[in-house]
């Protein structure tokens, strides 16, 4: 019996882990290129950030790690960014690199579109020997991993003094990820759509931020809406994830402080019903940013991103 529960975990999480799907985070504001590459040097500052988020499952822990960096060059109306993000789940790993390039058209006094491209790396590898060990069979320590494969994405946001929306289609080749590079319908990475939208509004001293992120990749489908309040250096947010296939319901509570040149922001997902396979999910950022000594008054969205989770 003791040797059944590994391959039964496996063949439980397994499926979680290898849907054709990208990660999800809580703090989308955090690395903001993930989820559209024309926020690539919106803030016209320089940024570097670091993102953890750790899913507690069945045996072992599903941990995503995003680190980025990018930079706005309004003089140029452009901005650039790179990111590294890397999921893992003991046999399972993978691992993304994409360079963002977005440009700034001016549509009026108090509106602008921006247009971002990202181009970039992934590899999906997983070690046989582990779950050979699991299961109690010989482990012949045997890891296999796809090729580096290339991977695009575009993206459009539009703002204004008060609101943002912003739509992104990422996977647009919809590369195949087949461990033996026999194309499987199974293994194709799907094109993902990001919906973002949302605004910031001043009441009696506090800065609200309702919020909304939804995402469409394949059969998977998350809405997240949310909303969050700051009060001078300090910010407290909710939201409620729902999701389908794998199905979640979670209310995701964070808590923000924002000083002169560092960000950092934890949140949990608190979930609403229990799988069995999760309790719950704990994501960390730390945000550097240097702010470019300029004039960013006919654009308050700048200051508003600045400080947003």
């Amino acid at each position: 019996m003791k040797r059944l529960k590994p391959l039964l975990l496996f063949f439980l999480v397994i499926p979680f882990l290898t849907k054709a799907q990208d990660p999800s985070f809580t703090q989308i504001f955090e690395t903001p290129m993930y989820y559209n590459p024309a926020f690539a040097g919106f803030q016209e500052n320089f940024r570097t950030g670091l993102q953890l988020r750790l899913q507690p499952l069945v045996g072992n822990a599903y941990v995503t790690v995003a680190a980025s960096a990018d930079v706005g060059m309004p003089k140029i109306n452009s901005g650039a960014g790179i990111m590294f993000t890397s999921s893992s789940y003991g046999f399972y790993t993978s691992t993304t690199i994409g360079g963002f390039y977005a440009y700034q058209i001016k549509l009026n006094t108090n509106s602008f579109l921006r247009l971002g491209i990202n181009a970039g790396l992934f590899q999906r590898a997983y070690d046989y020997g582990v779950i050979d060990t699991l299961s109690a069979k010989n482990a012949p320590n045997a890891v296999q991993a796809t090729p580096f494969i290339p991977n695009f994405g575009v993206g459009a946001l539009y703002y204004n003094d008060k609101v943002y929306l912003g739509l992104a289609v990422y996977n647009l080749t919809q590369p195949d990820q087949s461990i033996d590079g026999v194309l499987d319908p199974n293994a194709t990475l799907y094109r993902r759509y990001d919906l973002q939208f949302g605004g910031f509004f001043k009441a009696s001293g506090i800065l609200l931020n309702p919020n909304l992120l939804v995402v469409s990749q394949g059969t998977f489908f998350q809405a997240l809406p949310g909303i969050s309040a700051s009060i001078g250096a300090f910010t407290l947010g909710t939201a409620v994830r729902i999701q389908a296939n794998p199905n979640v319901e979670s209310l995701n509570l964070l808590f923000g402080f924002t000083g002169a040149k560092v960000k950092f922001c934890y949140s949990y997902d608190l979930s609403l019903f229990n799988t069995g396979l999760s309790e719950g999910v704990h994501e960390l950022t730390l945000i550097l940013q240097m702010n470019k000594p300029h004039d960013t008054t006919e654009k308050p969205m700048i200051g508003f991103m600045r400080g947003a989770y």
